[in-house]
């Protein structure tokens, strides 16, 4: 009976793994192939499932509902929305690095602590120059109290 009070409570999320988490508290929202992530902001895990088309509570639709309430959750401190079901929190970004490894060539969304909060796959150096200045820009707004979500598909469609 405590359960269903607890899942009634105002800015708590029940995600695809049985767990209530409170909004607050989730960062980082990832999306990698059949896995839904969800961390902190010293970049760990607080909820972690493999998705599954069959199983009733952890399919990718039950993941998509569980970032949607997430993201309604978060207007006064929203979360930048970085493609393909990722998001991290923008007040949680203390740096944006770019990597350019032998295997992967992108953005990586540093937390407290130096945590990895979200990787941002971005394959030419250019295009991360325009996503780099498009997340900034986000940032700033955010910063200035007129939060302005990036539009990352045109970059990504050019």
């Amino acid at each position: 009976m405590a359960r269903t009070a607890k899942k009634n409570q105002r800015g708590y999320v029940e995600t695809p793994d049985s767990n209530l988490i409170a909004v607050s508290r989730t960062v980082s929202v990832i999306r990698v192939d059949e896995r839904f992530i969800l961390l902190d902001k010293k970049g760990q895990s607080i909820s972690y499932t493999e998705l599954k088309l069959d199983e009733e509570g952890k399919t990718p639709t039950d993941a998509d509902i569980c970032t949607q309430k997430i993201v309604d959750a978060s207007k006064a401190d929203p979360l930048l929305h970085l493609g393909r079901g990722n998001y991290v929190r923008c007040s949680a970004i203390e740096a944006v690095e770019n990597h350019s490894g032998s295997d992967y060539k992108g953005l990586l969304f540093r937390g407290e602590g130096d945590a990895i909060l979200a990787f941002l796959a971005v394959p030419t150096g250019e295009v991360r120059e325009q996503v780099v200045s498009q997340i900034h820009a986000a940032i700033e707004s955010y910063q200035s109290g007129k939060f302005v979500q990036p539009d990352l598909t045109e970059i990504f469609n050019d």
